[in-house]
């Protein structure tokens, strides 16, 4: 993404995005549109190349609904943690997710089917398998819940949940490996977002603390978005076999992600600090794999020699795992096994950062933004009370931004004698992309026909078209409306924390919680022991 004069002079005309605001202070340089917008370099100092991840132990439902659970996940000096005991505490049933009651409910439901090879999770074999590779291997098709559970009964039948990955098999010659790497089908995407396909399944999940779920205004930034995004704002089921691979990446638009292991089987994670993703990026680039839309493995050995820590840990059945944002993960199953899904966007002014950071990284990329960030932005300012002073900040200036934006482009449109035409915009009515660069177009579309089908185009990628083409200008907000919902945005004032209530045997809840266990996991293939108590 350089930035060269023809962008510096597009910027000019029609670019008032990120220019700086009235209200954008010293400290939120980084919502400025930088062309260069470089990935951050990973720190210098010496490093635990091999981190333990941390496990919170919860014994108990107060445990388990503290807000001290709720710090520890979301400190973001936490990159990634799992948390064990939640279910048993808070009455969980994860066998609602099981492949016997996912066939009673939906046995027709489509499955997206990834066909991989059964490998060692420390290794990628490209497909002669004679060379280590970061690139992953995988065809595409579609099944249905009731005829994967079928394969995956017979994957246990046949033993090869039991099959060893040995990678330090000696082999007779170079040949005999690619007969070794045996293929295997990988359920994956499994959309649970019809509440009336999945009303019992759906109904556990709100067992969860409210900083888990799915369905909480107050607390979650998706919920603010008014249509379904499959996966994010809504669980999506994977059913996997021995073997199974989800590769590397971070989640959609940096959002923290929720995982938890219904079993029966375990996984495997690996996880990689988001202060490294600038040198994944680099190390992905040098294998020649994109790494915001490319699938990849990295070969740990190379990430080693370039002093990048790996995270490396076993999540059993129910244990939930909780990445928070930027952190590079991906995934592998040890033995047949379900997991569900979702993303989370604490309302912090972290998550915020954190999202539209990679926002505007896609942009230069040319990769689409899963999440629209700025339709976001003004769903948050007319339905949430800002109390954080450093969100309000970040949010006020996106909207002062986005509404000079609006202003400048219908001005040039009038002095060009372009007429805009009243299109107002349907709650839940999922935002607009251009069809040009595949950015989220925000209030101004200018639609053409093309083969009688109407695409969608941003106001950049018109300026830049050499050739005449017809467009019909359509506007979604007033400038009034705007105007009045940034005017509107005020910060307020925290709302007082209640005091914690005794508990059974007199001591306060706040007292009882202190003593979260927390251990630490490395690579397992063995489950841990259960750690000692607390002193």
């Amino acid at each position: 993404g350089g930035g060269g004069e023809g962008r510096e002079g597009e910027q000019e005309l029609l670019w008032p995005m990120f220019e700086p605001h009235p209200s954008l202070s010293e400290g939120f340089e980084y919502m400025i549109r930088d062309p260069e917008l470089r990935p951050p370099v990973p720190p210098r100092l010496e490093t635990d190349l091999d981190p333990k991840c941390p496990i919170f132990e919860v014994r108990s439902r107060a445990e388990a609904l503290s807000e001290q659970l709720h710090s520890i996940c979301t400190d973001p000096a936490t990159h990634i943690c799992m948390v064990r005991g939640l279910c048993p505490a808070l009455d969980l049933d994860v066998e609602r997710f099981s492949s016997k009651m996912l066939v009673e409910a939906c046995p027709e439901h489509e499955v997206e089917v990834r066909e991989q090879f059964l490998q060692a999770a420390d290794e990628n074999w490209d497909g002669t398998g004679r060379r280590l590779v970061w690139k992953c291997e995988s065809n595409k098709s579609l099944t249905n819940i009731r005829e994967y559970a079928e394969y995956q009964r017979k994957v246990l039948l046949e033993g090869l949940s039991a099959m060893s990955c040995d990678s330090s098999a000696t082999l007779a010659n170079d040949n005999s490996r690619r007969r070794k790497l045996r293929p295997l089908r990988f359920g994956t995407n499994i959309d649970l977002s019809d509440k009336t396909k999945w009303t019992s399944q759906l109904m556990e999940l709100e067992k969860l603390p409210d900083f888990l779920k799915l369905t909480l205004p107050e607390g979650n930034l998706l919920t603010h978005i008014d249509h379904t995004i499959l996966g994010m704002n809504s669980a999506q089921l994977y059913m996997k076999v021995l073997g199974s691979r989800t590769p590397g990446h971070q989640e959609n638009n940096n959002f923290c992600s929720v995982n938890l292991n219904v079993g029966p089987g375990d996984c495997e994670w690996f996880a990689v600090p988001n202060c490294y993703w600038g040198l994944m990026h680099h190390l992905c680039e040098k294998h020649k794999i994109s790494f915001l839309v490319g699938s990849w493995w990295p070969v740990l050995e190379e990430l080693r020699q370039h002093s990048v820590p790996v995270y490396r840990f076993t999540q059993h059945k129910g244990d939930l795992v909780w990445i928070n944002p930027g952190t590079v993960h991906w995934v592998q199953a040890n033995s047949v096994c379900n997991n569900i899904a979702w993303n989370t966007g604490p309302l912090t002014a972290h998550q915020f950062r954190m999202a539209w950071e990679r926002y505007e990284w896609n942009k230069i990329q040319k990769a689409r933004s899963i999440v629209p960030m700025m339709q976001l932005s003004w769903n948050l300012a007319q339905k949430l009370k800002i109390c954080d002073r450093q969100l309000y900040l970040q949010i006020k200036s996106v909207l002062g931004s986005s509404l000079e934006q609006s202003k400048r482009v219908i001005a040039r449109l009038r002095v060009a004698g372009v007429p805009v035409h009243w299109h107002g915009r349907v709650d839940g009515e999922p935002s607009p992309t251009c069809t040009g660069c595949g950015e989220e177009v925000f209030n101004m579309l200018f639609v053409s026909s093309q083969k009688g089908v109407y695409v969608v185009y941003c106001h950049k990628c018109v300026a830049g078209f050499s050739s005449k083409k017809t467009f019909k200008v359509l506007q979604q907000y007033t400038i009034e409306h705007l105007q009045d919902v940034y005017d509107s945005l005020e910060l307020n004032s925290p709302v007082p924390r209640p005091q914690p209530r005794p508990s059974s045997d007199g001591a306060p809840h706040e007292d009882r919680i202190s003593k979260i266990a927390v251990s630490y996991n490395t690579s397992p293939p063995s489950p841990p022991s259960p750690p000692s108590p607390p002193s």
